[in-house]
């Protein structure tokens, strides 16, 4: 009973320090995401053939990544 008198604002403390040090590090560039699967050649690659009308399950084979990965990068406004 004594745990939810008067310790319930203690666990926003540790969360507002993680979310200063979490814009922090984002700030100086330590979280940059994650890497692109291809290349930028090998998107543009990607995009000529799919335009050719090249198969989605063959392009997702070829370039080792998943048809979702290939419809991804197809909708991507700097695929057009």
């Amino acid at each position: 009973m004594f745990l939810s008198f008067g310790f319930h604002g203690a666990r926003s403390v540790p969360a507002v320090l993680w979310l200063e040090g979490t814009a922090a590090a984002k700030a100086r560039g330590a979280y940059t995401g994650r890497a692109p699967t291809l290349s930028t050649e090998q998107i543009a690659q990607l995009c000529e053939r799919a335009a050719a009308g090249e198969s989605k399950s063959v392009l997702a084979a070829e370039f080792g990544v998943t048809r979702q990965t290939i419809y991804n990068y197809l909708r991507a406004p700097a695929a057009r």
